[in-house]
């Protein structure tokens, strides 16, 4: 996303606009007992988490491994 970069002195900066670094954070579970249980846990609990506890997120994804 476009941000304006700063100039260390809590101004605006040059004027120019910059790509901000992106981030990229993956987590891994270990494979559950309960696959049903943990899936509602996962949608219901931790996904909005993400939304609550992490600023300014522009997307965010969720895979899941069905096997190796």
């Amino acid at each position: 996303r476009d941000a304006e970069p700063s100039d260390g002195t809590g101004g605006r900066g040059n004027g120019r606009i910059e790509k901000m670094a992106e981030v990229k954070l993956v987590v891994l579970y270990p494979n559950p007992t309960d696959a049903e249980e943990f899936d509602r846990a996962y949608a219901e609990e931790h996904a909005p988490m993400v939304n609550e506890n992490v600023p300014n997120v522009s997307r965010w994804t969720a895979a899941k491994v069905l096997g190796t």
